[in-house]
């Protein structure tokens, strides 16, 4: 067989197997890339080697592993071994009647671990009452969250109960809870450690029964230290703590949680799921996600709705996106052909001959690279610039 010929065998399997994978055909897309790594192997292809351990390790993140077992616990789904962590704590957290503080970046699921340790908990035939520390001003925080008696101040025109005692037999949730003005952080302390609350208003204290799980994305310590958080407060706070990992410390969870919104707005919105939700899944897996599950869960919303999304993981190719290109940026578009195959080898080098994240960086698409490809191997032979 000439060596032309073992080539194009092996490149056809690698096709192949992208066929099956966009056409969400993954056991045929990983069974055509085996076959291409084992004959690559076999042959010695180097490059074809390394594009066919590329393509399968590509398939590998988008398809289940069924000897994995996928997780949920009250709407939290995981695989990785992070998340295996943060549900034994919550467990046995729930099984207590402790305080509980929740710390964690924004978006990684405080007020979800709060209603899955609610529903574990004694309580969970009680309310969840959820309330936003920061979403009011002082002036009307302790009011609603202690109550008032009718005409307590302006505007005052009826009697409020406030939502720790609305939580009563239950649970209250109060997020960013380093929001808290000083004074209702004092107020917050007698409840948390006498059962009392004092409506404004009123003379006499009033007893109520509500488990508290507060959550921040602050650092008290710090807050502490500079005056703004209560330090009594805080060591009361500080028993039961449960730190929620931000995403991309979990990166084993993200394709799962991709799938997982995919098929969740499909439905909602009664629209298909778009093929290059697999087809952006690499990026997805490399990106670090500040926003954290929230930023995935809104990139993953948009995509449904508008079949496009963008994350900045490499501004020329988010540039491109938003402006609708549907191939190479211009500035690939005018250059010449030595000026572009040399560029696609100084990606491939830094890329070790990953196609998929060379055109990532190059803002192309991976056919423009394959194709190119095969041209550098041919013209090596006679202009060594171009060699790999």
């Amino acid at each position: 067989m000439a060596v032309l010929d073992r080539d194009k065998l092996v490149d056809c399997l690698l096709h192949l197997s992208q066929l099956y994978d966009r056409t969400h055909r993954p056991q045929a897309a990983r069974a055509e890339a085996t076959r291409a790594l084992e004959l690559a192997t076999k042959l010695r292809l180097e490059h074809l080697y390394v594009e066919a351990k590329n393509q399968l390790s590509s398939i590998e993140s988008l398809v289940p592993d069924t000897s994995q077992n996928i997780r949920e616990f009250h709407g939290l789904l995981y695989l990785s071994g992070q998340m295996q962590g943060v549900i034994s704590r919550l467990k046995i957290i729930a099984a207590t009647s402790e305080v509980v503080l929740l710390l964690g970046e924004t978006g990684t699921g405080k007020e979800l671990a709060a209603r899955a340790i609610h529903a574990e908990s004694k309580r969970k035939n009680g309310p969840f009452i959820p309330f936003n520390c920061s979403a009011l001003s002082r002036d009307l925080i302790e009011s609603r969250l202690f109550g008032h008696r009718k005409g307590a101040f302006t505007g005052a025109d009826r009697d409020h109960a406030g939502v720790i005692r609305a939580a009563s037999g239950g649970t209250l949730f109060l997020d960013e809870i380093g929001d808290l003005s000083l004074e209702a952080q004092g107020a917050l302390l007698r409840f948390l450690q006498s059962g009392e609350i004092q409506p404004v208003g009123t003379s006499k204290p009033v007893k109520t029964d509500a488990r508290v799980i507060a959550a921040t994305n602050r650092d008290l310590r710090n807050e502490v230290e500079a005056g703004r958080f209560r330090r009594d407060l805080f060591y009361r706070l500080d028993v039961a703590t449960l730190l929620l990992p931000p995403l991309r410390f979990r990166r084993d969870d993200i394709a799962l949680l991709a799938r997982h919104f995919a098929e969740l707005f499909s439905k909602q919105y009664n629209l298909a799921e778009p093929v290059s939700i697999r087809a952006e899944m690499p990026r997805l897996l490399e990106h670090d996600w500040p926003g954290n599950v929230r930023e995935l869960e809104n990139y993953v919303k948009r995509l449904i709705l508008f079949g496009t999304s963008t994350i900045a993981t490499n501004p020329e190719a988010t540039q491109q996106e938003e402006a609708g290109g549907n191939g190479a940026p211009p500035s690939w578009r005018g250059m010449s052909e030595s000026d572009k195959l040399q560029r696609l080898v100084d990606a491939l080098r830094s890329n070790s001959g990953n196609i998929t994240a060379t055109a990532r960086q190059l803002s192309i698409s991976r056919r423009t690279v394959y194709n190119l490809r095969r041209r550098i191997t041919v013209e090596g032979d006679s202009d060594d610039g171009l060699k790999l």
